[in-house]
């Protein structure tokens, strides 16, 4: 089964949470996420680090989910959150991010990506697996 899941796929009503509604979302990430695409342009939301720290740590306690994170090329990144998350996570853990030009280079190295992980599947709709993929990821995009 695969889908993709973004927050505008929970349900919006108030719930009286400190965290609100993101609560199921980081939650989702945490237990049932295989793989969580983040892709950073210019900055980073408070919310965005968040869920970042979710998927990090799951990852680490439970070696899922995957994780992928593509950073658009800059000369210095301005944006405090997107630093401290460059900082923390790929400085000093020797992690990897992948850095992108434009959305043609984004596109060509998401389906690089996905391609490498999901050759080890035996299933004759693979390439339909790859459409399904890159489709709803680049549908669910959005640029700041």
């Amino acid at each position: 089964d695969i889908r993709t899941v973004t927050f505008e796929d929970f349900q919006t009503s108030l719930t009286g949470q400190e965290e609100g509604r993101q609560e199921n979302y980081n939650r989702f990430i945490k237990e049932k996420a295989d793989i969580v695409v983040f892709v950073f342009s210019s900055v980073a939301g408070r919310i965005t680090e968040k869920e970042f720290d979710v998927a990090y740590s799951s990852f680490r306690a439970n070696n899922k989910p995957e994780i992928f994170v593509y950073v658009k090329k800059q000369y210095f990144i301005f944006d405090k959150r997107l630093r401290s998350i460059k900082e923390r996570f790929f400085s000093d853990n020797q992690e990897y991010y992948v850095e992108y030009n434009n959305v043609d280079n984004l596109c060509y190295l998401f389906y690089s990506n996905m391609s490498k992980l999901l050759q080890n599947i035996e299933d004759k709709d693979i390439s339909k697996m790859k459409e399904f993929l890159l489709g709803s990821f680049f549908s669910h995009i959005s640029f700041i």
